[in-house]
């Protein structure tokens, strides 16, 4: 059976919003759909709300059911307020910062621009004015482009002048590597003896090629150079019967932790 109940009431013993107590002997009824009163709970000489079980239990379920929209509508009102209280502090933030750098900005524009002239109103006042303030400030920018223009002009010859020596490296480089392709590689070792130390060089196999010998001794590597004074290396090349000979100089001979001794080891690489 379908019941339309009149009013609101609890299952305790208060009944609508405004908590009216149900007095003893008084009943809370309904309307069946077919206009028939039928008595819910009432209240019995005890003072005890009585009734329906079923009816009860249903309106206790209303009560809980509208205490938990309640208390949701209450929290998402809070949720509300924190989140407009949140965004508030935050655009705040980022209006205080967006000012901030603003000002510095604006700042920075001014610099040590006096008062009556920081405004761009003001400057074109003043140049409006005043025919030698605008010929001096035209005059300033001429030259400034004109600096520009030359430092431009320097640089772009500077870099076509370092690409001119690259490409000459280049070239110079593709050319060596094809000499290279044509020449045999030859490495040997030698055990330095006093009769070495003693004669100040040692005599490669071979005639080697210009600037290809590779020397170290033990671990160290050596360097070649010159025998033209202010230009020495750790030893020089010279050619004698169709051979190179690798003539020691510099640290090599003088008194240092690099002066060779018997029983060195020299290791060396060359072209030939």
């Amino acid at each position: 059976m379908a019941l339309q109940i009149k009013g609101k009431f609890l299952a305790n013993d208060a009944v609508d919003a405004e908590k009216v107590k149900i007095r003893q002997g008084q009943a809370v009824r309904a309307v069946d759909q077919n206009g028939n009163e039928i008595e819910l709970v009432k209240v019995d000489e005890n003072g005890r709300v009585v009734g329906n079980g079923h009816v009860l239990a249903k309106l206790s379920e209303v009560q809980d059911e509208q205490q938990r929209a309640t208390n949701a509508e209450q929290s998402l009102t809070l949720s509300l307020n924190q989140e407009i209280q949140d965004r508030s502090t935050g655009d705040s933030a980022t209006l205080q910062s967006a000012k901030s750098y603003t000002d510095t900005e604006i700042e920075k524009l001014i610099g040590t621009a006096p008062s009556v002239l920081d405004t761009l109103g003001e400057i074109s006042a003043a140049l409006s004015n005043d025919q030698s303030v605008s010929v001096a400030l035209t005059t300033q920018i001429s030259n400034l482009n004109n600096g520009l223009s030359e430092e431009i002009a320097n640089r772009v010859a500077d870099v076509d002048a370092e690409e001119t020596r690259a490409l000459a490296a280049e070239s110079q480089l593709g050319q060596r590597l094809n000499v290279l392709e044509d020449r045999s590689f030859y490495k040997k070792k030698f055990v330095i003896t006093n009769q070495d130390i003693l004669n100040g060089y040692v005599e490669l196999d071979h005639e080697a090629m210009p600037r290809s010998i590779v020397a170290s001794v033990g671990r160290l590597m050596i360097h070649e150079g010159s025998n033209v004074s202010g230009q020495e290396e750790d030893f020089y090349v010279s050619v004698s019967s169709g051979k190179s000979r690798m003539y020691f100089q510099g640290n090599l001979i003088a008194p240092s932790p690099e002066e060779l001794a018997a029983e060195d080891v020299l290791y060396v690489q060359y072209y030939a």
